[in-house]
């Protein structure tokens, strides 16, 4: 049994196996993230918040217990992290957040996740079209690695698709944090950026990835200004754009 605390609260992580990697990952939702916490701490109790690249669900999971009326969708396309968070929501409980297996995207496509290790709780990425841009990135991820071989296939959506096709309510509070994917996201959602309703987006940015750029411009023709902008090192940004 693995365990996320925050403040008062002990949030208990279930997995399938063992696995040595899952102890670094819950403890660093406290170490490495203060700024995230913050900022989800700051979110209004009765609204809706996307996680998208959730991983195994610690911000998810932590948002649930600091905002016990926000309803939660988190989007994840690694299985294995995938299959931590709804094994944690079930024993748990955990009721008002919704777990989707599958990659947000900039179109509809059946494509693949390329893992960087195979072991839960690690990292990887959507489909190679990024992937001459995403090895200039100073981060470690299977194209800088030259791990292409660790993949599986997986479903990617759009978030307009999600919501205008499928149904899922707009949301008024968004996290990205996907490694290197975000312009794709952000290419997917263009009428959702116009809804009044969505009122912050905070999203990790690697200046890497030239595809990047593009995120700025599609913000900034929506009405979104810049609320802060952090200085994670290796040319990492997280930026609240708030409208």
């Amino acid at each position: 049994m693995y365990t996320i605390t925050h403040k008062e609260h002990k949030i208990r992580i279930h997995a399938e196996t063992d696995n040595s990697y899952l102890a670094a990952r819950c403890a660093a939702y406290m170490e490495d993230e203060p700024f995230t916490l913050d900022w989800l701490a700051a979110l209004e109790g009765d609204s809706i918040l996307y996680d998208i690249g959730s991983n195994i669900g610690g911000f998810s999971f932590i948002a649930t217990t600091m905002h016990p009326n926000i309803e939660i969708y988190s989007f994840e396309p690694n299985i294995m992290n995938y299959n931590i968070q709804k094994l944690t929501c079930l024993h748990n409980n955990y009721r008002k957040i919704n777990t989707f297996n599958l990659a947000l995207n900039d179109k509809v496509e059946n494509n693949y996740f390329i893992y960087d290790e195979l072991k839960s709780g690690w990292s990887g990425t959507f489909s190679d079209v990024l992937a001459d841009q995403m090895k200039e990135s100073e981060y470690e991820n299977p194209f800088t690695r030259n791990l292409l071989d660790n993949k599986t296939n997986v479903l990617g959506l759009p978030i307009d698709f999600m919501i205008y096709d499928i149904g899922l309510p707009v949301p008024n509070y968004i996290k990205i944090d996907v490694d290197g994917n975000e312009s794709l996201i952000i290419k997917g959602a263009t009428k959702m950026l116009r809804e009044p309703a969505l009122r912050e987006v905070l999203i990790e940015i690697d200046a890497n990835i030239k595809d990047t750029n593009s995120i700025y411009g599609a913000f900034i023709e929506n009405g979104f200004i810049i609320e802060n902008n952090i200085d994670l090192g290796r040319n990492m940004k997280m930026i609240v754009w708030k409208r």
